[in-house]
This record gives structure tokens, C-alpha cells and sequence, in this order.
């Protein structure tokens, strides 16, 4: 594979650079520091930089500031880091380079992230896959031009580094500009100047036409809306079922494979709005022992981690007794419905949770709660005044994707470019326009293997090593 490397480059397999180890639980774990424990790198230490357990050394695989780690299990395996001295976790692969820099170890697996991450082994627990990872091709570049392409990407990629961290905020400005709006559309806010230019709005209390329910006022504060608007409970205005599906076990192939769309928790969009897909249908079997619902129902899970989270049907769906049914009056209704329970949706999830066991809502938690209905022409005007505002926050998100995207994809030809030797002047290059010799990479790969017949022959368990603090209190006594 040579010719595919800059002159005086040379490619190998990647443990052939390198010795390692994979980390382990030590006996002696404490939340405490102590002069005789080092910092114990757990994934929690890793990713998040929280330090919180403390291990002792002789039993723990001690780790410098100059090795390079691998997570190796979980769902992020293949994230690399390194600058880190303590005791690594066992979830953790400790590759110390041989005469090859460190940060240019580092940044070469960096590169190759999402290939290990997208190529796992095992059916459990993912983990890092070593017939790809140890035989990654690593470009040996000689060490003055391993030091120069490190240079220039500490000038690089740091100012990549800081644009991303910007672009990383949009989302979160992103979702509390959508729930603000969400929060103005439900309190009238929105609408302020709309109703100052139509006062023959009659007052709210005329669409409700039954009073089977009362507000239950424990479920939250009542806040402040316009005077041709009321607080009624959300089954006065709203009819609410269960869906059903009484079946089990629930995969029965009996029941499906009809004609009726059929939907599960799993199928509400996660930020709500319309669903418009289904994955499974009932048959007629099916249909006896479920419930359909007409396009327009909003559909509320009340079960499980996902309580709260709401779709309206695009078109006619079955669903079982993990969700309620909502309908209203008008296709706006169900909209403005859906924007309020959305700003709720918190609310909702800490009563599931207050009743204690399994959290849940049942029917009269919906039925009773707290709902400001404004009138008819004005909940229109609320569901266009929003459509128009989202409009402007999803062109926000494509751009801001888009931007993301070129910004990865930047980063990455970076590090191509930098491991193809094409990011500074080669080694080869600079020597010939010098008038001087230079050492090649296939020199420094003898030492390289020379060093590691070494250190493979002689080197003890880094486990048993002394820490740092440990050396100096010995030479002291």
C-alpha cells in the first residue's frame, strides 16, 4: 500500500505502532481523594469530564496524559480521547504509541470514527470490532513531519472546534423559539393585536356545549387569558376514549395484515404535529378487537417513558389503550388542542409520576384538566399565526443542518488531507529543497518494531506501576 503514500510514508497495520491494554474495575473504588488513589477514568469521566471515583494503583491500569483512549464498549464505541492521567475504566482500550506522536495517533483515529462506530461486533453490548480496528492502515509519516502536521492542526481545528460549539447552540435556540411561540399561542398572547381588530368575536362560553366534567385545579396554576376567552376542563370541550387493543400477546399475526392502519406509541413524532405513516395494519380480525379513530384525533401516550408526547391522525387509525383519543370540533380545534397539550407536556409527565408505581395518566386526568379554549375564529387565527412562525424555524433547522453538515464534512477533509500528506510540506520535500537527508518512515518503523520487541520482553504490568504522588512521597522518605 505504499503508493498511496507521500514519499518517505509507509503504511501498517495499526497495532504494529503501538502496545495496549484494556482497562479494568480496580478493587479498591472511593468517592473520597486520597494522596494514595489517582482518578478513576469511568465513561462518565471520559465523555462527560466528571471525576467522582478515585482508585488505588496496584490494581488498576494506570494511564498517562500521553495515551490514547478507546472506548471500547457501548454505544459510542470507537470515541476517542486522550490528555487524561488516572486509571482507566474497563470499558476503555489504553493504546500508548511507539516513537509516533501521540496527538497524531490520536487524531488519526479520531478520523476514523464513524467507520468503527458503524461497523460494531457483538449482539449485546456493542463493542469495537479488532479485526477492523487493530488493522486500520496507519500512515507512518517521519517524526519532524508528524510534528509539523500536528502544528498546523492545532491551528485548525480548534477554529473548527469553536464554530461547531456555535452551530451546536442553534438547536436549543431552536426549540425554545418554537416553545415560546407555542407558550403565546395558548395564553392569547399571540393573537393581541387580531382580536384588537375583531371585537364582534363572541365570547368563548358558546362552544361548549355539555358541563359533564369540572377543572380539577390541583393539576396546575391558572394563569391569565383574554376576557372572551375561559378556562373549561378539556372534556367539556374535547371527547376523550382510550384506544384498544385487547389482544395478547399483541403480536398475534392473526390480527394483522389488513386493510386499517394501526399505530403504537413509537409512531408519534417526537416534537408532535400530524402523523403521516404507519408501519402495521389490522385485518378484520383486527379491527373487532381494536378501536379506529377519524383523521384529525389527536392522539396522547399515557404510558411509559414517552407520557405526554402527542400526534394528530393524518388520516383514519387504530390504536390500542397506551393512548387516548382527543377529538374536537374542527381540524384548528385539534391543532390548537395539540399546541397546549405540547406546553403541558412536562406538567402532564410529573403527575404520571406523583401517583406513585408504574407512571401513568388515566382518563380523568385528561377529562379534568385545565384547558384555555379561546373562540373558534381566534383558534384559527392562532393555528396560522404559529404555521407561519415554524415555518420560519424549520428553514432555521435545514439551514442549520446544512451548515453542520459542511462543517463535518470540512473537519474530516482536513484529517484526510493531513494523513495523506497533503496539509504541510512533506519531510521529503523540505529535505530535498535543504540539500539534506531525513529519516523515513521505514527507518523509523525498525526502531518502532525494535522498541516494541523491547517493551513486549521486558515491560511489567502497568497495574503494578507507582503513581506519581506515590514516586515522590518514596523518595522523600
Amino acid at each position: 500500500m505504499n503508493d498511496v503514500f507521500p514519499k518517505g510514508w509507509i503504511g501498517i497495520d495499526l497495532d504494529k505502532i503501538l502496545v495496549y491494554g484494556k482497562g479494568k474495575k480496580p478493587k479498591t473504588l472511593s468517592h473520597t481523594k486520597d494522596d494514595d488513589l489517582v482518578p478513576y477514568i469511568n465513561i462518565k469521566a471520559f465523555e462527560q469530564g466528571i471525576i467522582d471515583e478515585y482508585a488505588d494503583t496496584k490494581s488498576s491500569k494506570l494511564i498517562s496524559k500521553t495515551d490514547i483512549l478507546v472506548v471500547w464498549d457501548g454505544a459510542r464505541f470507537g470515541l476517542t480521547g486522550m490528555g487524561m492521567e488516572g486509571a482507566a475504566g474497563s470499558t476503555l482500550m489504553v493504546l500508548t504509541p511507539i516513537l509516533i506522536h501521540p496527538e497524531f495517533l490520536y487524531n488519526f483515529i479520531n478520523r476514523h470514527y464513524s467507520y468503527i462506530n458503524s461497523k460494531p461486533k457483538g449482539t449485546g453490548t456493542p463493542h469495537v470490532n479488532p479485526d477492523i480496528f487493530w488493522q486500520l492502515q496507519f500512515p507512518i509519516a517521519p517524526l519532524n513531519e508528524q510534528k509539523r502536521i500536528i502544528a498546523k492542526l492545532d491551528q485548525i481545528m480548534p477554529l473548527m472546534a469553536k464554530v461547531k460549539q456555535r452551530l451546536d447552540k442553534i438547536p436549543a435556540i431552536i426549540k425554545r423559539f418554537r416553545q415560546s411561540v407555542l407558550t403565546a399561542a395558548v395564553t392569547g398572547k399571540l393573537t393581541e393585536k387580531w382580536r384588537d381588530k375583531h371585537p364582534e368575536v363572541n365570547n368563548a362560553m358558546e362552544l361548549i356545549s355539555r358541563k359533564n366534567f369540572s377543572i380539577n385545579k390541583e393539576f396546575k396554576e391558572l394563569y391569565d387569558i383574554p376576557d372572551n376567552w375561559i378556562w373549561c376542563a378539556l372534556g367539556n370541550y374535547a371527547d376523550l376514549s382510550r384506544g384498544r387493543f385487547s389482544i395478547r400477546p399483541r403480536n398475534d399475526p392473526r390480527y394483522y395484515n389488513g386493510k386499517y392502519p394501526f399505530i403504537q406509541i413509537g409512531n408519534l413524532p417526537k416534537q408532535g404535529g400530524f402523523i403521516t405513516e404507519h408501519n402495521q395494519t389490522l385485518n378484520e380480525l383486527g379491527l373487532r378487537v381494536s378501536k379506529q379513530f377519524k383523521e384529525n384525533t389527536i392522539a396522547i401516550a399515557i404510558v411509559g417513558a414517552t407520557i405526554g408526547n402527542t400526534g394528530l391522525l393524518a388520516y383514519e387509525m387504530c390504536f390500542p389503550d397506551s393512548l387516548i383519543g382527543i377529538i374536537t370540533p374542527t381540524k384548528f380545534s385539534s391543532l390548537y388542542v395539540d399546541y397546549y397539550l405540547r406546553t403541558e407536556k412536562e406538567n402532564i409527565r410529573n403527575i404520571s409520576y406523583s401517583s406513585g408505581g408504574q407512571p401513568n395518566i388515566k382518563l380523568p386526568t385528561l377529562t379534568e384538566y385545565p384547558f384555555p379554549l379561546p373562540p373558534l375564529p381566534e383558534q384559527e387565527e392562532i393555528v396560522r399565526q404559529v404555521d407561519k412562525l415554524f415555518a420560519l424555524s424549520d428553514k432555521l433547522e435545514s439551514h442549520y443542518q446544512k451548515a453542520k453538515a459542511m462543517v463535518d464534512k470540512l473537519s474530516q477533509s482536513i484529517l484526510a488531507k493531513a494523513f495523506r500528506g497533503e496539509l504541510v510540506i512533506t519531510e521529503a520535500e523540505l529535505a530535498e529543497k535543504e540539500g539534506r537527508d531525513f529519516e523515513s518512515a521505514e527507518k523509523l518503523l525498525e526502531r518502532i518494531l525494535d522498541e516494541k520487541a523491547k517493551l513486549v520482553g521486558t515491560r511489567k504490568s502497568r497495574g503494578n506501576r507507582e503513581s506519581p504522588k506515590q514516586e515522590n512521597k518514596r523518595k522523600k522518605k
